[in-house]
């Protein structure tokens, strides 16, 4: 089981839905995942934790009373120093919507819209490092940006953190990209012309045809069709109130 205690900086380790109806959510996705939950706080400042064989892996919170706010699975990055990779963000172009807050006991948060429109967190840890488990059914294995303006990103990510991009497509008919710290391949970058930019989690199920057709059964949305790639069997899909994620069955090591 590939528990985590510890995530490097630049890399995704945690994911938050804003959720319009959390108690629908938690009907939706516990179905669809096999999740526990947690609940911490009422109203506003309710957060629910997301439990798989007893190990946090997400996090869904009321959406803010806000028109402009997105119904939306939030990706968040891991910092050493969340100050100064806001700051960084804001040197780069980016515009701040949540700034730097105290969790108690458990580290600081801040949330930024980067200049292609994609809003993207950052967790310093304090004795929480973030998701207790990945690359597990039910837990989060993957993050992808995807963004019309993938030249205008790759610049500003490459101001926050030491990544390198890796080219898997053609760059031209699929122009996607591996981000990477060192040698470690922590997340994707796709461009995905004609559609706002947004950062998509990718969790992992046992079987992606059964778990897509439990989506569909319950309201959600499928995407994109179950289909094989050289990374697993995966499905593309929407949850009842507009949010996207993807679901992915690992291939066998």
């Amino acid at each position: 089981m590939p528990e985590q205690t510890h995530y490097e900086a630049g890399r995704p380790n945690w994911v938050t839905l804003l959720a319009p109806d959390i108690e629908a959510a938690q009907r939706f996705y516990g179905t669809i995942f096999g999740w526990d939950f947690q609940t911490m706080g009422q109203g506003a400042e309710q957060y629910v934790l997301c439990v798989k064989q007893g190990h946090a892996v997400a996090g869904i919170v009321p959406r803010p009373d806000d028109p402009d706010a997105p119904i939306a699975w939030q990706t968040l990055l891991s910092t050493d120093n969340l100050d100064a990779t806001v700051q960084a963000a804001q040197k780069a172009g980016a515009r701040v919507v949540a700034e730097p807050m105290e969790i108690p006991e458990r580290g600081r948060l801040a949330v930024v819209v980067d200049p292609t429109g994609a809003a993207i967190g950052f967790w310093q840890a304090a004795g929480y490092a973030g998701a207790e488990l990945m690359h597990e059914p039910g837990a989060m294995t993957w993050n992808e940006l995807r963004t019309p303006d993938p030249e205008t990103s790759d610049a500003f990510y490459r101001k926050l953190f030491p990544y390198e991009f890796d080219q898997v497509g053609d760059g031209t008919t699929v122009d996607y990209a591996v981000f990477k710290l060192g040698e470690n391949q922590v997340g994707g970058r796709m461009r995905s012309p004609g559609e706002s930019a947004y950062w998509l989690p990718y969790f992992s199920v046992d079987e992606v045809d059964k778990a897509a057709t439990r989506v569909a059964e319950r309201n959600g949305k499928i995407i994109n069709e179950p289909e094989d790639s050289p990374y697993g069997r995966m499905a593309a899909c929407e949850d009842p109130w507009g949010a996207r994620f993807s679901i992915v069955t690992l291939p066998e090591s």
